[in-house]
């Protein structure tokens, strides 16, 4: 791109990393662009365009704290007193963000001038199983109406977070599904039922077991031992003392095991061949609980014993 402006001086601007060239001109009102045109040619959003001629230079490196700022309203709500959810470590608390607030179809936002970058995982999902990835524009709920409507659905499950057990929670989207079901739909203006054996001849059949394993999480419940440890595949891992005795959830992907109890969301260990496999906090809190170390030591010698027991058995 070159814009020739009246002092005869060629500007060439190949990226957004070339407009800051701009504005000494524009500040000395010798030249005029069309900053809209420019977006469009460079596939970026008029405010990046403004945001690099007033001299923005993206970091090299990304520093951690912009990771976690986006959702500093969320994690405050999350641990206020409010939130019926208690997040006692926080590792619990990362990966809960991870899992519900954090990106995993865009990892770059669609705009009026940039098509976006869909998540690698999630194209590959989508190749898999045969579907084609239509990203909405960013801050444009209008154009994904149909996706933001059942985000109601969740919410009303969600009201329900931790009070019900998982045969009352599939009573729960039971009753929903067929409420909804049954109702005249406010977009289409039809009712989903009446439509369901016409539609379904048209879906494509799934694709091959070999393809929909590696997506399949399946669900095992262990029962927590009095040293506050479950067993999965021959290796303990740890979880707070408030679950022994208790009977917990398994979902294993990822390379990770998420740790339910009920809907309760409770921790995450690594996968690991060591046989034991204790997070500091959990051994702390037993500790605490037993007594075994006064209060303002007790993060100090659990990490002390945890030292000595790893000399004996490897643990996380």
């Amino acid at each position: 791109m070159i814009l020739i402006n009246q002092i005869i001086t060629d500007i060439r601007i190949e990226s957004v990393n070339d407009l800051y060239k701009l504005k000494p001109f524009l500040e000395d009102g010798t030249l005029k662009i069309n900053k809209s045109q420019i977006a469009r040619e460079l596939e970026v959003d008029r405010r990046t365009v403004d945001k690099y001629i007033n001299g923005y230079t993206k970091p090299e490196t990304r520093n951690c704290d912009d990771c976690i700022t986006p959702f500093y309203d969320i994690i405050t709500e999350l641990l206020s007193d409010k939130n019926q959810q208690v997040f006692y470590y926080r590792k619990v608390l990362w990966q809960y963000l991870v899992d519900y607030h954090m990106k995993t179809v865009m990892d770059e936002a669609r705009t009026e001038y940039y098509a976006g970058k869909v998540n690698n995982k999630f194209q590959q999902f989508a190749d898999d199983y045969g579907f084609k990835v239509q990203p909405c524009i960013a801050g444009h709920p209008h154009t994904k109406a149909k996706v933001e409507a059942p985000m109601k659905i969740l919410d009303e499950i969600r009201a329900y977070n931790g009070k019900l057990n998982y045969i009352e929670l599939v009573e729960l989207v039971t009753r929903i599904n067929n409420r909804v079901n049954t109702q005249v739909n406010q977009g289409t203006g039809r009712i989903p039922l009446m439509y369901y054996n016409k539609e379904k001849a048209f879906l494509n059949s799934l694709p091959a077991d070999n393809i929909r394993k590696p997506y399949q999480i399946t669900t095992n419940t262990v029962k927590v031992n009095h040293s506050s440890m479950f067993n999965y595949k021959s290796c303990q891992y740890s979880v707070p003392p408030e679950y022994i005795d208790k009977i917990v959830s398994l979902q294993v992907y990822d390379g990770y095991i998420h740790v339910y109890c009920n809907t309760e969301f409770i921790t995450i260990h690594q996968l690991s061949s060591k046989k034991l496999n204790y997070i500091s906090e959990h051994y702390a809190a037993i500790a605490r609980k037993s007594h075994i170390f006064r209060d303002e030591h007790i993060m100090d010698r659990a990490k002390e014993n945890l030292e000595t027991i790893g000399k004996i058995y490897d643990y996380e």
